[in-house]
């Protein structure tokens, strides 16, 4: 999912100062607006796997402009199989095929029997269920 605050101006000097330009910020103060986003990841990760994040990175914008890696406020593994089953449909917006591919999948999972026996057995879970929820 995404979310979030949409600005929609043609006032040049506030777009700016929201994304940060230093010398606009320096001729007309104020500080950049902090930005937060929640990622969720598959698997389960350890903090120490997460670490990249934080790591500078260089954007083109008009010339080379260093930036401050992310903070990695938060992470939580946890585990939801029904979500790690269905997490390759999340951010889709074709809300029509999500729905028949969930109902799919649901119907797939409840359905799962030894080909042996044919006795019920555990459905795959993608990471075993696991999912990291990361917020920076």
């Amino acid at each position: 999912e995404t979310s979030g605050l949409m600005l929609i101006t043609n006032h040049s000097t506030l777009l700016r100062a929201v994304i940060g330009q230093a010398p606009v910020l320096a001729e007309f103060g104020g500080s950049p607006v902090p930005k937060r986003y929640t990622l969720l990841l598959a698997g389960a990760h350890a903090p120490e796997r997460l670490a990249s994040l934080s790591e500078p990175i260089e954007i083109t914008r008009g010339g080379l402009k260093p930036c401050d890696g992310a903070t990695v406020l938060t992470a939580t593994a946890f585990r939801d199989e029904r979500l790690a089953t269905e997490f390759h449909l999340l951010g889709r917006d074709d809300t029509r095929r999500v729905e028949a591919e969930r109902a799919a999948l649901r119907e797939r999972r409840a359905a799962c029997r030894s080909r042996a026996s044919g006795e019920p057995i555990a459905a795959f879970v993608p990471e075993g269920g696991w999912l990291t929820r990361v917020e920076l």
